[in-house]
This record gives structure tokens, sequence and C-alpha cells, in this order.
């Protein structure tokens, strides 16, 4: 009976990888593409210079978690996709709770604060390096209150699975997302990840999606 034992406790701490879990110190960085829908922009700018049609941004971001105890994380997050005549800039600052609920599944919540800089900037048709034009640039940073809820749920020793809601009181009508991360174990410190969050509120639908590595330390 004692191999069959052995055996058991074995698979059993071979199956608890929780690799993206919020207890572990990491970076992650990465491409993200973003899509704004038409007339998308009204949030962002008031109504003041909007797009007539979906939109295309390129970018990308960079984050980290660090495990203050067995309960308690910092984290944060940070991205900017543009364009030639458009840029979003984000950074939030969170702290949050963690804990699991068993070998697979771990719940998370967190708060902090959300910095936000939509960037527009007029076309001009004869734009050079030797005669730039006085392009007309509106700017409306904004900040606030974000938290969100979420869970890391471990399919097996390798790949691990995030979905998360998370709410930002930015701008007129704030803005939800939800979306979710899928991370695949490479070596001991390396993950490579993707990731695909909405984000919607009054006059805006947003999709965006990420491409990189998450390093452990």
């Amino acid at each position: 009976m004692r191999p069959l034992i052995v055996t058991a406790i074995v698979l059993s701490l071979t199956s608890f990888p929780c690799l993206a879990s919020k207890g572990s110190n990491y970076l992650y960085t990465g491409y993200q593409n973003t899509r704004v829908s038409d007339d998308g922009f009204q949030d962002y700018f008031g109504g003041a210079y909007n797009n007539s049609g979906s939109k295309q941004l390129y970018g990308g971001y960079f984050g980290g978690n660090y495990a203050l105890n067995d309960a308690f994380f910092l984290g944060f997050d940070s991205s900017a996709t543009t364009r030639s005549s458009t840029t979003l800039s984000d950074l939030s600052i969170h702290l949050g709770v963690y804990h699991s609920v068993s070998q697979q599944v771990e719940l998370y919540a967190s708060g902090g604060v959300n910095w936000v800089r939509p960037e527009r900037r007029s076309s001009c048709r004869n734009d050079t390096i030797w005669d730039p034009c006085d392009r007309e640039t509106i700017k409306n940073y904004d900040e606030g209150f974000i938290g969100e809820a979420g869970a890391v749920v471990s399919l097996n020793d390798r790949w691990s699975l995030q979905p998360f809601y998370r709410y930002s009181d930015t701008h007129q009508h704030g803005l939800n997302n939800f979306g979710i991360v899928s991370s695949v174990d490479i070596l001991s410190w390396l993950a490579v990840g993707a990731g695909y969050d909405h984000t919607y509120s009054k006059n805006l639908k947003q999709n965006t999606i990420r491409v990189g590595a998450r390093f452990t330390f």
C-alpha cells in the first residue's frame, strides 16, 4: 500500500502548479493590438474628435506582480498603443488579496488607481520631417479607481487560465472590461501567454489582444 500512497502524493503535488498565482513574483511584457469600434472614441474625447470607422492601434504592454505574503500582493499594468493620429496610454497600480480554494483554483480581488491618457492629432497630408505640420492635438487625461476580480485555474502542470472582470471609474461613463489570459510554462522561470479582453461603456466597444511572455523571479 505504501507505493500507492507515495504515488498519490507525487501526483497531487505535480498537479498543483498555479502557474500564474498571485502568490508568486513575476514580470510580463509583449505585443498588444487594440481595435476601437465605430465612433468609439466618443468616451475618450467627449465627441470632440470621433472616428467614423473602427480603428486598429498597435503597441505593447508591461506589468508585474509581487507577493507581499500568503494573502496579499501588489501589481501594476501599463500599455501604449498608437496609429498615425491616435495614441492610447494606460497605467494601473493595485493592491490585492488572493486565496486558494482548491489545488487547481485560486481566487483574487484587487483595487487601486488607474491613469488613462488618450491623445488625438489632426491629420496633415503634407507632413514631412523637414516641414512638419502644426497639428492640433486633443488630450483627455483622466484618473480614477480601478477594481478587478478573477481566478487562476491550473488545467495541468504547465497550462493555466485566468478569467477576470475589471472596472475603471475613468471618463464620463466608466470602463467595463472582461477577458481571459492563457499561460503555458516553458521553463521554470519562463512562460508564454496570450490574452483577450473586451472593454465597453456607453459609447465604446474595444477589443484587445495580447501576446507575450512572463518571467518569474
